[in-house]
């Protein structure tokens, strides 16, 4: 099994390329028997996530394979593993030693992550296409964040020249991190807007920056306390006509393996029909999928009043 996520690695990973890279996929379904591991490499760090029980010794054989591949051996500074089958999410470090700042390079931008005690790093690397679209597509626009977490969809609309962005996300340790990747990416200050709060406790203030030309929903699919997909995200959706312009996109997402595209779909007709899918934003290749409806979807509407 070692050897196959080793060719895997060095066959089909290009690393001549600065981007964050996902080394291996193995929760998309498509390498049986390694359903239970992902690989990222942020250089100089490996990030090993494991979905259920592994051998000292088949981790310690992994580890050796992965520090002899050329392509990895001159930048490789440190191994980490984080064991998501259990309740503590926290980073074993099995080889050198953490860096006290790591860093992702996509698109000519950086992002600050956090690796430590929280099971999340401050980066999603499937989210790569999304932000290349805004990129892409954000020039003179006025661009809503909701659900930002550590902005980085937020840096790479003013990466696309964006006039302004607004950023909410009540938990403010996340829109903290997301001022210094803004920083980092030297962005006008000005530009940007953060909001720490419930977005359904703050809606007139969301209101009154708008109206917006791209808004961009990107719910966790549970938040104790604030957000129930089931229960929350209809009202979302039912509220954008109160915000966007006369013709506006609207960039959703639905991370959930039981529910496809069809549902996110379904939520748009029912609460907002002024909205036209126009297309689903395809994963990043690095994140090949048995069953496209078990990872990411993320879905681009067109509102027309």
């Amino acid at each position: 099994m070692i050897e196959k996520i080793i060719s895997h690695i060095e066959h089909e990973i290009d690393f001549k390329k600065k981007n964050t890279i996902r080394l291996f996929h193995g929760r998309g379904r498509t390498f049986r028997g390694l359903e239970h591991i992902n690989i990222d490499y942020f250089i100089p760090v490996i990030v090993i996530y494991l979905y259920q029980k592994e051998t000292d010794d088949w981790l310690n054989r992994l580890g050796s394979k992965l520090r002899k591949i050329p392509a990895i051996a001159d930048k490789l500074e440190c191994i980490v593993i984080q064991k998501r089958y259990l309740t503590s999410h926290s980073l074993t470090v099995v080889y050198g030693s953490l860096p006290r700042q790591v860093y992702v390079e996509e698109n000519e931008l950086k992002y600050q992550i956090k690796l430590g005690s929280t099971q999340n790093i401050g980066f999603f690397p499937d989210m790569k296409n999304t932000r290349k679209w805004l990129i892409e597509n954000g020039e003179n626009k006025k661009v809503l964040n909701l659900f930002s977490y550590t902005c980085s969809l937020s840096v790479a609309a003013i990466k696309g020249k964006a006039d302004t962005v607004v950023n909410v996300d009540m938990n403010s340790n996340f829109l903290t991190l997301g001022k210094k990747n803004h920083t980092i990416n030297q962005v006008d200050p000005k530009k940007i807007k953060y909001l720490p709060h419930n977005i359904f406790k703050s809606w007139s203030k969301i209101k009154k920056l708008g109206y917006y030309d791209i808004i961009i929903i990107d719910p966790p699919f549970s938040q104790s306390g604030s957000f129930n997909f089931k229960r929350d995200y209809p009202k979302v959706i039912s509220r954008i006509p109160q915000i966007s312009a006369q013709t506006s996109q609207i960039i959703a997402t639905l991370n959930h393996p039981l529910l496809d595209s069809s549902y996110l779909m379904d939520l748009f007709q029912h609460h907002c029909p002024q909205c036209l899918l126009i297309k689903k934003i395809p994963l990043p290749k690095e994140f090949p999928e048995k069953n496209p409806k078990q990872g990411l979807k993320v879905l681009l509407f067109n509102y027309q009043t």
